[in-house]
């Protein structure tokens, strides 16, 4: 009866436990094991080391290994110091669980190693090398990486120490000239504490400005200032008055008072600029007057001035005098230079008119012209001219060319058939007094 009994209760619990094997999802113990300090890298520091398992069972136990050594340690986690690079870590799971295909399992296995990376710096400049220019300050700056805590620099300039700051500024740089840096870094991690930075070779901007020679200008004139352009420049004129572009090198100035102007060349870049300055003196035209038109009467004359003080004449009438007689009607002008080379021009219209008292001799019996108008023969009575002094001018003061002949002792005959038809001048020379004109007209 008593051995019936226990063999029911050993089925009865062989049923429960292949009941929940059966129905378990996993059988098969697992382990994993990390280190949760990863930023632990040097032999003195402790590494933590935890593990997660599955199917281990109510009481599952723990066996920790390093390098094939069993630690004596049956914890769960566990932390380890003295660890040096190569070393292996691990754990054994023994499993309890009913279901457990197998009851120990070993995890995976981190290896140590304690060699970190190096130190390293990236450095610039402002402004960047090909444009930097030459006494201006050049400011080099450097980003590290794995400096640790409180890195420190040595600044290099062509291999002599300049510096320990995190930056380095110089006005003094030449082409050629190298930079870097060398940082010490304080990281624990890293394999080695010192490197040297890229090395920048300065290439200076080569700028000049040239706002060209002073020069004098007529007022009223114009002239060009400036040089030539040189490619990768930006120009700039103040002040912008009377300029014909005040953004190139060259422009054309047409100032009616002295300026002083400045040219401000610029690098594309914009870090550095140079200045000139050029004066243009406006020096006012001389003044020249020849007075109003005028009338004059015919063998009279005039006599026109340039003015006095100038460098030089000219006149339309081919002459370069200060003084110009009028003897015939015309537009004359003359143009006048002064010290400055600066010039002014004036004109005048000069007409010729036959005067009152012209026509009182002829009145007076004096002179006698017939027939006037004609068209071939002039006949002149007259008792106080000459005949060698008789002269014939057109309304331009031409002298004409005719034949004469004396007709009897106070008559001369002149044919004037060969000259063209007009308003011509016969001009009487006196014998003892100034001489007269008498218009007559050829038909």
């Amino acid at each position: 009866m008593k051995l019936t009994k226990i063999i029911n209760v050993i089925s009865i619990i062989l049923i429960i436990v292949l009941g929940y094997c059966t129905t378990a999802l996993a059988c098969l113990p697992t382990i994993i094991i990390v280190k949760t300090n990863q930023a632990v890298c040097n032999t003195t520091a402790s590494c933590n080391f935890i593990s997660t398992i599955s199917n281990g069972g109510t009481t599952p136990i723990y066996q920790w290994f390093k390098n094939n050594s069993n630690l004596g340690l049956s914890n769960s986690s566990i932390s380890l110091s003295g660890l040096v690079t190569g070393d292996s870590v691990w754990c054994v799971l023994t499993s309890n669980d009913p279901c457990a295909t197998t009851t120990v399992i070993t995890s995976n296995k981190i290896r140590m190693n304690f060699q970190g990376p190096l130190p390293s710096a990236i450095v610039t400049s402002n402004p960047v090398t090909g444009a930097i220019c030459k006494g201006t300050v050049t400011t080099f700056s450097l980003s590290p990486t794995n400096g640790g805590s409180a890195p420190t620099y040595s600044w290099k300039k062509n291999g002599f120490s300049v510096g320990n700051f995190a930056t380095y500024s110089t006005n003094s740089l030449v082409n050629g000239d190298s930079v870097w840096v060398v940082i010490t870094s304080n990281d624990p991690c890293v394999v080695s504490n010192t490197a040297s930075s890229n090395k920048i070779y300065v290439v200076l901007t080569s700028i000049s400005a040239s706002a060209g020679l002073d020069k004098s200008l007529c007022l009223g004139n114009y002239t060009t200032i400036g040089v030539p352009p040189s490619p990768g420049f930006v120009y700039k004129w103040k002040p912008a008055t009377a300029l014909s572009y005040d953004y190139v090198s060259n422009p054309r100035t047409t100032a009616t008072t002295t300026t002083t102007y400045t040219l401000t060349v610029t690098n594309q870049a914009g870090t550095c600029s140079k200045n000139d300055t050029v004066i243009i003196t406006v020096n006012p035209l001389p003044i020249v007057n020849l007075g109003n038109d005028t009338t004059i009467c015919f063998g009279k004359t005039l006599l026109l001035n340039g003015g006095a003080g100038f460098v030089s004449y000219w006149w339309n009438t081919s002459t370069s005098n200060q003084y110009y007689t009028v003897i015939a009607p015309y537009t004359y002008s003359v143009t006048v230079t002064d010290a400055n080379s600066c010039s002014s021009t004036d004109s005048i219209t000069v007409n010729f008119d036959v005067c009152a008292g012209i026509q009182n001799d002829e009145q007076n019996n004096l002179v006698q012209v017939f027939p006037n108008p004609t068209s071939n023969i002039l006949n002149i009575k007259s008792s106080n001219f000459l005949d060698s002094n008789i002269e014939l001018f057109n309304m331009l003061g031409i002298k004409q060319n005719f034949e004469w002949q004396s007709t009897s002792p106070n008559v001369t005959t002149l044919n004037i058939e060969k000259i063209p038809k007009g308003i011509y001048l016969l001009k009487l020379n006196a014998l003892n007094s100034v001489p007269n004109f008498i218009r007559i007209i050829k038909e």
